[in-house]
């Protein structure tokens, strides 16, 4: 299903932070692209579907059924974020332009230009009731949308709605009127539709709610046996790849301390891909509470037949993976990356890297996971304002972003899986799963063989790809060098040094489901850190490294801690590159040229009004300024307001000609000029190369007689403001 909403009004859809002198700014992406969060048209859509379960006397637990009880169950619709319409498209158009190598687009295409075509500034201030003047220190500045503009996104049925359902769904979307602060004052009017929903008319919504006919939960569909889990073991160990893709922001909570900021890790951790999977297959075989009974769920997720790994940042057939003991620099903008775990740069400071990276020969490239702080709050419905205490941000990876994974385990299964799940299919990770956050896509690739190392000699290098759980003796959580030696001599069966340690600790915690709680929190090493092993009359070696790359070591690896790479060797120092992406792919507009025309138009008023000043400046210097009235200024001035084409302000200008006004213009060289009013003959170098080249190259249409108007209005504004200074300097 799909949800629209039309602005009817300014509206003003809260970022919760200011800009500048802007004191309340919209929802922005990082293109400068306004969008409406899904958590508001979530908030505003079960406040309307409240609304109308009061008005027909309909009980509340049918919203809850729909969007979910605040903390407790999750619901039966995910909302996601709702962009401009043929947002995708307009968004890769502007991309493009931003990526063109000769760079001639980058400066006058920025997010403040794109935003200024969607809003506009609005100003207010609180009146003193007793003095009926404003308040000192009362004056706000916002950012509003503009009316007329239409906003799109996608509703999806984790569990399919009855019919009861999706005719207060229907209901909730009609009367559902205005969103937004404000929206008690006048802002925020809207018009929302929803796609999709067979309902005719408002009057058979109202009698399929109040029909007892349709049950309000839907009916689990039983598997037939075609659908059951069959899998054969074959005995041969594989992996089989997949690929996560976001498609709404994620949050995947990592503890960092701040008490109402939640942060996200920029991986997708074992556990919660191990927790999807089971999810899955509990709702596939309707296995509900009794899942641990079930023989196949057993092998494969509780006594561990297969092992997830975590997904980690894919782009352009590269995985990147955390490295602690990737080192720059401090201060220098040199591509060269230091690895201190084999050498320590003499007479440099260094600081982490702090990026995902990918080897390929003497290079490593960087990945940043972008990802994005969302502003909440919770809202009084009967009061119609904000909690102030509940307020908290959300850091969420960017949706659109890549993540590849292993599931390892027998042939058998593994064919089965994929079988029984498909090729692909949708599923939700991480936070607020029903609005704005975790929809993804997984992908499953072929089944490969395992690792298989090169031979090792007696000296190598793991590095962690997920947290390393130790314990000591007496069975508690420890990261000292013994603890990890003793982990490693069981491992290999043979005598173990570890020469040197390049890590960072973290605490870890999972909540169990079937618990409805945490578990224990136990101190671990990060990914990324990273360990010299030194090895001695060790048998087998290399079968030991493969199972240590396929299996991990440390405790609790089969729901996927401790798992490492595992490498010969590696560089003392490398060249770093970004992994850009491609720029001049050929530039073809389709829907964002009336964007660009907009932003061509503002930055060439720009230019004008500074060209405008200069020109002003110059009279003023050479003291023209002292020869014409600020009466005649106005009088020009007036005239360019009243015109709107070239022959009636040649109508005007003639009626000048012979009067002393046109003899003052001409006798300071501005007859000419402002005969011609076109500011292109004689001013032709006057937008710089970037725009004529854009103007030109992209075919805009920038409105040659209005810009005229524009040079010309604030040539004379700028000339009464310098002959008033003038005047002043006299009387002194």
């Amino acid at each position: 299903m799909k949800i629209i909403i039309d602005l009817l009004s300014y509206t003003l859809i809260g970022s919760g932070e200011g800009a500048g002198i802007i004191d309340s700014d919209v929802v922005l992406d990082d293109l400068g692209f306004p969008y409406i969060p899904s958590r508001r048209v979530k908030g505003v859509l079960k406040e309307s579907a409240k609304e109308i379960c009061d008005i027909l006397g309909v009980k509340y637990s049918i919203v809850e059924s729909i969007f979910g009880e605040d903390g407790f169950t999750e619901g039966k619709l995910h909302i996601g974020n709702l962009y401009i319409n043929n947002y995708k498209n307009i968004r890769k158009e502007i991309e493009n332009l931003k990526n063109d190598k000769n760079k001639k687009y980058k400066t006058f295409i920025n997010p403040s230009q794109i935003t200024s075509y969607y809003t506009s500034i609005r100003q207010q201030t609180s009146i003193d009731e007793d003095g009926e003047i404003a308040k000192e220190g009362s004056l706000r500045t916002f950012r509003v949308l503009k009316p007329g503009f239409k906003f799109e996104g996608e509703l999806y049925e984790i569990t399919p709605l009855s019919k009861k359902e999706k005719a207060l769904l229907y209901l909730a979307a009609i009367n559902l009127k205005r969103i937004g602060t404000s929206r008690n004052r006048g802002f925020g009017e809207i018009k929302c539709t929803i796609e999709d929903i067979k309902i005719s008319s408002i009057d058979d919504a109202i009698q399929y709610l109040n029909s007892d006919n349709d049950k309000d939960i839907t009916e689990e569909i039983k598997s037939s046996d075609s659908e059951k889990f069959n899998a054969n073991k074959k005995g041969n160990i594989k992996k089989l790849s997949y690929k996560i893709t976001t498609l709404s922001p994620i949050v995947l909570a990592k503890e960092i301390g701040e008490q109402n900021t939640i942060n996200t890790e920029k991986y997708i951790p074992s556990t919660t891909v191990r927790g999807l999977f089971a999810s899955k297959f509990i709702k596939r075989f309707n296995l509900g509470n009794a899942a641990h009974k079930d023989d196949n769920f057993y092998n494969l997720f509780l006594k561990n037949e297969i092992l997830f790994t975590s997904a980690y940042p894919f782009k352009k057939d590269k995985t990147y993976y955390p490295a602690l003991y990737l080192h720059k620099e401090k201060g220098d903008n040199s591509n060269q990356v230091y690895n201190i775990l084999e050498k320590v740069p003499e007479k440099i400071k260094t600081k982490p890297v702090n990026k995902m990276v990918c080897y390929s020969a003497d290079k490593i490239y960087y990945h940043n996971v972008p990802t994005t702080f969302y502003f909440h709050n919770a809202r009084d419905r009967e009061k119609g304002h904000s909690i102030g205490e509940e307020i908290f941000y959300y850091e969420a990876i960017n949706e659109g972003e890549e993540f590849k994974g292993f599931i390892i385990g027998d042939e058998g299964y593994l064919e089965e899986i994929k079988r029984i799940f498909g090729d692909k299919f949708n599923s939700f990770i991480g936070r607020s799963k029903s609005a704005q956050y975790g929809l993804v896509n997984i992908e499953f690739g072929d089944l490969e063989d395992t690792y298989d190392l090169e031979d090792v000699e007696n000296e190598f290098i793991i590095v962690a790809t997920s947290p390393i759980i130790l314990y000591n003796e007496w069975g508690f959580s420890d990261i000292s060098v013994k603890a990890l030696e003793n982990y490693l001599k069981k491992h290999f069966d043979c005598d173990i040094t570890v020469e040197k340690i390049v890590a960072r600790t973290e605490y870890v915690e999972n909540f169990i489901s079937v618990w409805k709680m945490k578990n224990t929190r136990e101190l671990a090493y990060s990914p990324g850190s990273a360990f010299k092993i030194k090895i001695e009359r060790c048998n087998d070696l290399k079968e030991k490294l493969n199972s240590l790359s396929i299996y991990g070591f440390g405790e609790k690896t089969e729901l996927g801690f401790g798992r490492v790479n595992v490498y010969s060797s590696l560089g003392e120092s490398y060249e770093s590159k970004y992994d850009k992406e491609d720029g001049d792919k050929g530039i073809i507009l389709q829907y964002s040229k009336s964007i660009l025309e907009n932003i061509v138009k503002q930055k060439a008023e720009e230019i004008l009004k500074f060209k405008a000043f200069e020109k002003a400046k110059e009279f003023s210097n050479k003291k023209y300024t002292l020869n014409i009235s600020n009466n005649l200024i106005g009088r020009l001035e007036g005239m360019l307001f009243e015109i709107n084409k070239f022959d009636d302000w040649k109508t005007k200008l003639e009626e000048l000609e012979k009067k002393p006004a046109g003899e003052t213009l001409k006798n300071l060289n501005l007859w000419d000029d402002l005969s011609k009013l076109d500011i292109y003959d004689k001013y032709e170098n006057m937008f710089y190369d970037n725009l004529l080249n854009a103007i030109n190259e992209l075919g805009i249409q920038v409105g040659n007689f209005e810009l005229s108007k524009t040079y010309w209005i604030s040539f004379f504004r700028y000339l009464r403001l310098l002959n008033k200074q003038g005047e002043k300097k006299n009387e002194r």
